[in-house]
Protein backbone atom coordinates (compact mmCIF):
# COMPACT_ATOMS: atom_id res chain seq x y z
CA UNK A 1 0.00 0.00 0.00
CA UNK A 2 1.70 3.19 -1.06
CA UNK A 3 1.51 5.83 1.46
CA UNK A 4 0.08 9.41 1.01
CA UNK A 5 1.29 12.39 2.37
CA UNK A 6 0.92 16.48 1.78
CA UNK A 7 3.90 18.32 0.67
CA UNK A 8 3.86 20.07 4.15
CA UNK A 9 4.29 16.63 5.88
CA UNK A 10 7.71 15.49 3.64
CA UNK A 11 9.03 18.82 4.06
CA UNK A 12 9.34 18.68 7.50
CA UNK A 13 10.60 15.01 7.26
CA UNK A 14 13.28 15.86 5.38
CA UNK A 15 14.20 19.38 6.29
CA UNK A 16 13.45 21.36 3.74
CA UNK A 17 11.08 24.14 3.27
CA UNK A 18 7.67 23.18 1.81
CA UNK A 19 8.50 25.45 -1.10
CA UNK A 20 11.39 23.24 -2.12
CA UNK A 21 9.48 19.98 -2.07
CA UNK A 22 7.33 21.51 -4.32
CA UNK A 23 9.48 22.73 -6.68
CA UNK A 24 10.98 19.18 -6.76
CA UNK A 25 7.81 17.46 -7.04
CA UNK A 26 6.83 20.13 -9.87
CA UNK A 27 10.22 19.53 -12.16
CA UNK A 28 9.79 15.91 -11.88
CA UNK A 29 5.92 15.64 -12.72
CA UNK A 30 4.80 14.33 -9.97
CA UNK A 31 0.78 15.09 -9.81
CA UNK A 32 -1.27 15.67 -6.23
CA UNK A 33 -3.74 13.33 -6.45
CA UNK A 34 -7.59 13.92 -6.12
CA UNK A 35 -7.43 14.03 -2.29
CA UNK A 36 -4.86 16.34 -2.16
CA UNK A 37 -1.95 13.87 -1.04
CA UNK A 38 1.43 13.16 -2.92
CA UNK A 39 3.12 9.69 -2.93
CA UNK A 40 5.38 9.25 0.01
CA UNK A 41 7.90 7.32 -2.58
CA UNK A 42 7.32 9.47 -5.44
CA UNK A 43 8.37 12.77 -3.26
CA UNK A 44 10.90 10.71 -1.54
CA UNK A 45 12.82 9.88 -5.04
CA UNK A 46 12.04 13.67 -6.30
CA UNK A 47 13.79 15.24 -3.28
CA UNK A 48 17.44 12.46 -3.81
CA UNK A 49 17.30 13.47 -7.60
CA UNK A 50 17.19 17.13 -6.69
CA UNK A 51 19.54 17.20 -3.77
CA UNK A 52 21.78 15.03 -6.61
CA UNK A 53 21.24 17.87 -8.88
CA UNK A 54 22.10 20.11 -6.71
CA UNK A 55 25.34 18.52 -5.90
CA UNK A 56 26.36 18.39 -9.60
CA UNK A 57 25.60 22.41 -9.57
CA UNK A 58 27.60 22.74 -6.31
CA UNK A 59 30.53 20.98 -7.44
CA UNK A 60 30.83 22.71 -10.67
CA UNK A 61 30.13 26.19 -9.43
CA UNK A 62 34.03 27.30 -9.18
CA UNK A 63 35.60 27.76 -12.21
CA UNK A 64 39.36 25.68 -12.98
CA UNK A 65 41.16 29.08 -13.15
CA UNK A 66 40.39 29.85 -9.76
CA UNK A 67 43.64 29.11 -7.45
CA UNK A 68 43.13 29.97 -3.60
CA UNK A 69 42.66 33.10 -1.87
CA UNK A 70 41.15 33.81 0.97
CA UNK A 71 37.86 34.38 -0.34
CA UNK A 72 38.12 31.38 -2.54
CA UNK A 73 39.25 29.17 -0.20
CA UNK A 74 36.04 29.98 1.62
CA UNK A 75 33.78 29.40 -1.02
CA UNK A 76 35.84 26.37 -1.59
CA UNK A 77 35.16 25.20 2.02
CA UNK A 78 31.44 26.90 1.96
CA UNK A 79 30.75 24.33 -1.16
CA UNK A 80 32.24 21.03 0.31
CA UNK A 81 30.05 21.50 3.01
CA UNK A 82 27.13 22.07 1.44
CA UNK A 83 28.07 18.71 -1.19
CA UNK A 84 28.83 16.93 2.07
CA UNK A 85 25.01 17.82 3.69
CA UNK A 86 23.40 17.32 0.20
CA UNK A 87 24.68 14.08 0.10
CA UNK A 88 23.74 13.24 4.03
CA UNK A 89 20.25 14.06 2.66
CA UNK A 90 20.21 12.18 -0.14
CA UNK A 91 21.26 9.16 1.53
CA UNK A 92 18.75 9.92 4.08
CA UNK A 93 16.04 10.34 1.97
CA UNK A 94 17.18 6.72 0.01
CA UNK A 95 17.08 5.31 3.76
CA UNK A 96 13.49 6.24 4.49
CA UNK A 97 12.37 5.05 0.72
CA UNK A 98 13.80 2.11 1.43
CA UNK A 99 12.02 1.91 4.96
CA UNK A 100 8.85 2.36 3.22
CA UNK A 101 9.20 -0.86 0.69
CA UNK A 102 10.08 -2.70 3.11
CA UNK A 103 13.76 -3.42 2.01
CA UNK A 104 15.09 -1.94 5.22
CA UNK A 105 13.90 -3.81 8.89
CA UNK A 106 14.76 -2.21 12.26
CA UNK A 107 17.80 -4.29 14.38
CA UNK A 108 15.31 -4.79 17.24
CA UNK A 109 13.12 -6.56 14.35
CA UNK A 110 15.78 -8.15 13.43
CA UNK A 111 17.14 -9.42 16.58
CA UNK A 112 13.76 -10.75 17.34
CA UNK A 113 12.90 -12.92 14.14
CA UNK A 114 16.85 -14.89 14.51
CA UNK A 115 15.58 -15.46 18.18
CA UNK A 116 12.26 -16.74 17.14
CA UNK A 117 14.28 -18.92 14.11
CA UNK A 118 16.43 -20.15 16.88
CA UNK A 119 14.01 -21.14 19.22
CA UNK A 120 12.01 -22.81 16.69
CA UNK A 121 15.23 -24.66 15.75
CA UNK A 122 16.24 -25.55 19.01
CA UNK A 123 12.54 -27.30 20.22
CA UNK A 124 12.78 -28.96 16.62
CA UNK A 125 16.16 -30.20 17.25
CA UNK A 126 15.26 -31.20 20.73
CA UNK A 127 12.06 -33.47 19.37
CA UNK A 128 14.84 -34.89 17.11
CA UNK A 129 17.22 -36.14 19.58
CA UNK A 130 14.61 -37.22 22.07
CA UNK A 131 12.77 -39.43 19.25
CA UNK A 132 16.27 -40.77 17.90
CA UNK A 133 18.21 -41.16 21.30
CA UNK A 134 14.63 -43.08 22.32
CA UNK A 135 15.28 -45.34 18.80
CA UNK A 136 18.62 -46.30 19.66
CA UNK A 137 18.89 -46.68 22.83
CA UNK A 138 22.59 -45.48 23.05
CA UNK A 139 23.30 -42.28 26.12
CA UNK A 140 26.74 -41.66 23.96
CA UNK A 141 24.50 -40.99 21.03
CA UNK A 142 22.07 -38.48 22.76
CA UNK A 143 25.38 -36.69 24.66
CA UNK A 144 26.79 -36.15 21.29
CA UNK A 145 23.88 -35.05 19.19
CA UNK A 146 22.77 -31.83 22.51
CA UNK A 147 26.24 -30.85 22.25
CA UNK A 148 25.91 -30.73 18.63
CA UNK A 149 22.22 -28.63 19.43
CA UNK A 150 24.15 -26.71 21.96
CA UNK A 151 27.07 -25.09 19.64
CA UNK A 152 24.92 -25.09 17.02
CA UNK A 153 22.35 -22.69 19.31
CA UNK A 154 25.09 -20.47 20.77
CA UNK A 155 26.05 -19.83 17.40
CA UNK A 156 23.01 -18.67 16.35
CA UNK A 157 22.71 -16.28 18.65
CA UNK A 158 26.01 -14.99 18.74
CA UNK A 159 24.64 -13.88 15.20
CA UNK A 160 22.15 -12.67 16.32
CA UNK A 161 23.65 -10.33 18.81
CA UNK A 162 25.93 -8.95 16.28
Amino acid sequence: MKRRVTITEMAEHLGKSRQAVSAQARKRGIKRGRDGMYDSAALLRASAAGDQMDMRRLAGELPAEMKGGGKVDLLVQKTREQIRKLKADADTAEHHLARLRGEVMPVEEYRARCGAIAQAFRRGVDVWIKTTSAEVGDPEIKRRLEDARRKTYAAIRAEAES
